[in-house]
């Protein structure tokens, strides 16, 4: 993990190819923080609070002037998503709560303020969304937009939230299954494990921050389809179709 960190920015990095390693990933750079912070809580080893630290302080200093962070690594200077944009949010306020640092909060409230501003009258995200596609799976972006409600007060955010997890569940078949699940336009039909767990994480959190039962029985039934899946092969595909059948091809 030591090995990934920056030493040029204070960023964490996403692999180590022949050619040496890659830039910086925001995204990923922003949502270790809460881990490793906890890491250094129960282990004692106290400079992990600092490198996160310098990592923080680093996503402040390439924030966008709207509010939102780059997709992709940084020396590729994307436009803002607003996937990423939450996951950098969960970091800094990790730091917030760890540091007490008000620029911590005040970089989340101003990525708050651009998730609300850039948001479609159906409660989803299209412009800024990647591939400029809307997905279930930023129900991962509205547990931290609550959290940083709870924390401010601001209802705009809350507001925000609401609309998207409500449109979400507008995506959900009977059976559990979501629509506009995957991170690509050509396997939507079939979305990847890793998005529906996002989506089904995102939902869950945010039901119990709301104490909205509707967004945690919505979590709950993707779930337990998930689940039932597991206990009579032992092991979970990839991809899953509408009718929860297995795709072989990533």
């Amino acid at each position: 993990m030591k090995q990934s960190i920056n030493p040029d920015d204070g960023g964490f990095r996403t692999r180590y190819y022949l050619g040496g390693w890659t830039s910086s990933y925001p995204e990923t750079s922003g949502y270790i923080i809460p881990t490793l912070l906890r890491y250094a809580g129960f282990s004692n080893e106290k400079e992990w609070i600092e490198i996160c630290i310098k990592t923080g302080d680093w996503l402040i200093d390439i924030q966008k002037e709207s509010g939102g962070w780059q997709s992709g690594y940084v020396d590729e200077n994307k436009d803002e998503i607003v996937f990423n944009t939450g996951q950098v949010i969960r970091g800094l306020y990790a730091l917030y709560k760890t540091t007490g640092k008000e620029k911590y909060l005040q970089s989340c409230i101003k990525a708050c303020h651009w998730l609300s501003q850039t948001q479609e009258e159906d409660g989803s995200w299209r412009q800024h969304a990647f591939m400029r596609k809307e997905r279930v799976y930023d129900s991962y972006v509205d547990h931290p937009l609550l959290v940083i409600y709870l924390e401010t007060g601001i209802e705009t955010f809350k507001e925000t939230a609401i609309r998207n997890l409500n449109w979400i569940l507008t995506q959900q078949l009977e059976n559990g299954w979501f629509a506009n699940c995957d991170n690509t336009i050509k396997h939507n039909d079939r979305p990847i494990l890793h998005t529906i767990s996002y989506t089904i994480d995102g939902l869950l959190n945010a039901g119990l921050l709301l104490n909205e039962k509707r967004y945690i029985q919505s979590a709950q039934k993707a779930a337990d389809k998930l689940l039932s899946i597991f206990q009579e092969h032992k092991y979970l595909h990839g991809r899953f179709d509408r009718s929860w059948k297995p795709s072989q091809f990533m």
